[in-house]
This record gives structure tokens, sequence and C-alpha cells, in this order.
């Protein structure tokens, strides 16, 4: 029985407004951050499909953001996303990137789950690799309806 999911940050809450960037959104926001009239929204944007989701699925699971670095702290989107999940696990703050299973297995500890009883959500083939080698059920992201689907399949309800 799931009772906990943990989304990826970048590229499935978070977007780049421009569509053809391809790089590290942690990277761009440290690039842009810092510009005298630096405006959030201007470079990114949130996945508010996924977010409303996730907001009807917090009353059920309990929900959580694996990520790598920090993006999601900028004062301008912390709050929209403080009140849908109980807790942001950074690979930064843990000690361990994403590819690495010591990640997985820190998480695991920390919910005091079994990994059966946890999804996670990201847009990485290998993370997700990684992730479903410590025993956690996974969901590649490519896009609001088979995330929604996929969902359903485990027996999520909305």
């Amino acid at each position: 029985m799931i009772k906990a999911i943990i989304f990826d940050f970048s590229r499935t809450l978070l977007f780049p407004v421009d569509e053809n960037y391809k790089g590290g959104l942690n990277d761009l926001y440290r690039l842009v951050k810092d510009e005298v009239d630096f405006n959030f929204n201007n470079y990114f944007y949130l996945n508010k499909s996924v977010l409303d989701a996730a907001n009807k699925l917090k009353n059920s699971f309990k929900l959580y953001i694996f990520t790598t670095e920090t993006i999601q702290e900028d004062p301008q989107i912390k709050n929209e996303i403080e009140g849908i999940f109980s807790k942001v696990f950074s690979a930064k703050s843990i000690g361990y990137n994403k590819k690495n299973i010591k990640s997985y297995q820190f998480i695991i500890d920390e919910l005091g789950l079994k990994p059966e009883e946890i999804v996670f959500i990201d847009d990485s083939t290998e993370n997700l690799l990684v992730a479903r080698e410590a025993g956690i059920t996974t969901i590649m992201y490519e896009g609001f309806e088979k995330f929604i689907q996929k969902l359903q399949e485990l027996g999520v309800k909305f």
C-alpha cells in the first residue's frame, strides 16, 4: 500500500520558461538569481496541474520533494509548495546525489517506511533506475496525463 509520494522538482514540478533551454534548472537559477531586477517567473514556472493534483493527494498520502539543490527555496515560490509537501530532501544537503542508492536508502530511513510503500516521480531514467534498485516504485514523468494515468494504475485515487 502506497503511503508516500516523492516528486522530483526540476522538470516535474518546475520548468524553464524558455522551452528550448536544455540545461540544468539549478544552473540557470545560479546564473540569473543575482540580477538586480530578478523575477523568478521570467525564467521558471511551476507545473500548476501537478501541484493541483498533489494538493488533492496530500490528504491521503505524505508528499515529499527530492531535488538536487536549493532552487525550491527561492522566496518567490517557496510558499507555493510549502503547504503541499511535508518535507524537501535535497541531494546536496543529504550528501548523496540522486544517482547513488544511498540517497534513496537515506530517505526510506527518514520516512520510516518500507520501500514498496513509496512512489518516486522523476524525469530522469537514471535516477528512477537507482530508486527502483532501492525497492521504490517509480514513475517516469512524461507529462500530466501519463502521470495521472500511472498513479491511477497504482491504485491512487484523486
